[in-house]
């Protein structure tokens, strides 16, 4: 994996920080798409794998934990389900509702795409602690010399 370009390293640890994080979902996106999703349509799988646990997760939910218009979830939710890698049932307390949660494709392809990603997280993971140690330490001595 590539390592951050040297002008943003060191140079300003937010900087720096904000730039590893950015190639790391950048990476992952790109694994995303090396099996066929979009960055979206892959947050959206990670979402209902997180949300996994919980009663009802519908469109709502979805649109704004991704930060997505209602609209917008909807298409991404249609266009999964027709794919086969989430099913959406009608709630049975509202009708006008769905519920959502990921099929055994969709698993197994979001399985495939974390499994890539924890891998190469062993490489990525040192710098961005790195840099974010940096942030954390500044801001330590910032609160240290205002006493």
């Amino acid at each position: 994996m590539k390592q951050p370009r040297a002008r943003f390293v060191s140079r300003n640890p937010l900087v720096e920080f904000w730039f590893r994080v950015q190639e790391f979902l950048r990476t992952r996106r790109a694994f995303a798409k090396s099996e066929g999703l979009d960055a979206r349509e892959y947050e959206l799988l990670l979402m209902l794998k997180a949300f996994a646990g919980r009663k009802l997760v519908n469109v709502s939910l979805i649109a704004e934990s991704l930060f997505v218009h209602h609209h917008v979830a909807a298409g991404m939710v249609k266009d999964l389900a027709e794919r086969g890698l989430i099913a959406a049932q009608r709630n049975q307390r509202d009708r006008r509702s769905l519920s959502l949660r990921l099929t055994r494709q969709g698993e197994s392809l979001l399985e495939r795409v974390v499994e890539r990603s924890v891998e190469h997280l062993a490489s990525e993971g040192p710098g961005i602690i790195s840099s974010l140690g940096k942030i954390l330490g500044q801001a330590h001595r910032n609160l240290a010399s205002a006493r």
